[in-house]
């Protein structure tokens, strides 16, 4: 094999696996709101400066949890997902071998070295073809390209795993790894020189293996070419609050502006669904119009139920009107919320949402539907007063998917929505993921709610961010991220009729 001209390109402090971030400083509350926000832009960017860019060609990302991010987003994907046996655990669907030793216990590793030997086996294998290089050669290999890492080493849970394999194979444990210049297999395994390894590997052709081959059967197949790459897909944030996203981030311009002065990747965004549910928004018009006018928004309007008791005939006549303007492709959010304090306005809000629904019908416009800790009530309002075959985006879902299939059952058009609270862990999110219909979802950021965790630097979110949760679901499922990016932006198209 030519050497390939390649040199791991990673910045030595961008690896370290620590959080630097400084905690916010509290601000008094005689301060005011505009002294907290101007505190939070500059946490914002003092935290920025902290951070280190992503390795992985094309991603972009800044974060202070490098090795998270890198397992999560770039080892752990459906691009690669079978070549890392030292990252993930069958049993538990984890991504990360220590999770499994925290989870099952050091003992019971041994039950399942003959599986892990057998996946180390066809990674080598694997990886070794893609390369070209032979496996016997292979540790001199990562030697003489430098892939190992002298500021690397692995945690105590890892090192129990691999002492463990080592053992099993018929090795001497080591004192001490040398992850720079790795002497047996088990110090290859390293999600820093993995990363490195697969750059290499995707710089040459390779075969493929079936994304529906069961994972314990995985091995490296010699004969079936490699597909060309699928092209990038767009993708539509289904839901956000631009006007609270450019408000906390302090920003005056338009989205557009906003992305492109914070220098974020816009590769395959093709806009977000922009809802304006505040009084304040609704009845400036002529800052209402600047926001809408930008090539990034599909605009929704609505009267969030948490401030139903504000609702006047002014604001009902501020939604009528602004309904007529072109951008508009929905009504929305609209609802009930009975969380905290606001069950106090039960008979407000039930009353302000069936006069809210009313206008959808008489304006054959899809409806945005919120909906906290009152599902009866807004099921049975929704039953009385829409159509059956009405469009619905019950927004930002967060009950498992047992109570989502009576929406779904009720309601032929309804999609669900689903936000980055798949990747926090909340588990009705992750349920309904697991188990929706693909062309019932939809994607939604909700920003500048639902911060993605593991870049917990970002105060907030941004609509750019529904790929991410594209990518949790596919996760989720074991599917590609593109089945999963194009249902939902065929549904999003769908749903709201967009040009």
């Amino acid at each position: 094999m030519e050497e390939m001209d390649f040199v791991p390109d990673y910045n030595e402090e961008g690896l370290e696996d620590e959080d630097t971030a400084k905690p916010v400083t509290e601000v008094a509350d005689d301060q005011g709101a505009t002294d907290t926000e101007t505190e939070v832009a500059r946490v914002m960017m003092e935290r920025k400066r902290k951070l280190q860019l992503c390795p992985q060609p094309g991603c972009g990302i800044h974060t202070n949890k490098m090795r998270r991010h890198v397992v999560r987003y770039h080892l752990a994907n459906e691009k690669h997902w079978f070549l890392f046996p030292s990252l993930c655990c069958w049993e538990c669907k984890k991504w990360d071998i220590a999770i499994h030793v925290r989870l099952h216990g050091p003992f019971s590793i041994q039950q399942h070295m003959p599986l892990l030997t057998s996946l180390v086996s066809n990674f080598i294998d694997e990886i070794s073809q893609r390369l070209e290089v032979r496996t016997s050669g292979f540790l001199d290999f990562v030697v003489r390209r430098q892939l190992g890492d002298t500021n690397s080493e692995f945690s105590p849970d890892e090192l129990r795993v691999w002492d463990a394999y080592d053992k099993f194979v018929g090795l001497q444990i080591e004192r001490e790894r040398s992850l720079a210049s790795p002497t047996r297999i088990s110090s290859v395994l390293h999600w820093r020189t993995l990363q490195r390894l697969f750059l290499l590997a995707d710089q040459s052709p390779s075969p493929c293996v079936s994304s529906n081959q069961d994972p314990a059967s995985r091995a490296p197949t010699h004969t079936t070419p490699r597909p060309e790459p699928e092209p990038a897909l767009d993708y539509i944030d289904a839901h956000c609050h631009v006007d609270r996203l450019l408000k906390v981030a302090q920003h005056k311009g338009t989205l557009s502006t906003f992305l492109n002065d914070q220098v974020i990747d816009t590769t395959g965004f093709r806009g977000c669904v922009a809802v304006f549910c505040d009084v304040a928004t609704l009845t400036d018009v002529e800052r209402w119009k600047e926001l809408v006018s930008d090539k990034f928004i599909f605009a929704a309007v609505g009267f969030h139920p948490k401030n139903a008791h504000n609702f006047s005939t002014d604001a009902e006549e501020a939604i009528r009107r602004l309904l007529g303007h072109p951008k508009v492709y929905a009504l929305g959010e609209i609802g009930l919320d009975y969380s905290g304090g606001c069950h106090r306005h039960k008979a407000v809000q039930q009353s302000v949402l069936r006069c809210l629904l009313r206008m959808a019908v008489a304006g054959n416009m899809p409806v945005v539907i919120h909906c906290r800790d009152a599902e009866e009530d807004c099921f049975r309002i929704l039953l009385e007063t829409l159509p059956r075959q009405w469009r619905i985006h019950l927004h930002c879902y967060t009950n498992n998917w047992e109570a989502a299939r009576k929406w779904c059952s009720a309601f032929p058009n309804l999609c669900l929505g689903l936000t980055l609270l798949v990747a926090w862990g909340s588990s009705g999110p992750v349920d309904v993921a697991r188990n929706i219909p693909l062309n019932r979802l939809l994607l939604e950021t909700d920003a500048p709610y639902f911060p993605p965790r593991e870049e917990n630097y970002v105060p907030f979110s941004n609509p750019t961010m529904a790929r991410l949760v594209a990518l949790e679901i596919a996760h989720i499922r074991h599917i590609s991220v593109h089945e999963i990016l194009s249902n939902c932006l065929a549904n999003t198209e769908l749903l709201y009729g967009l040009h």
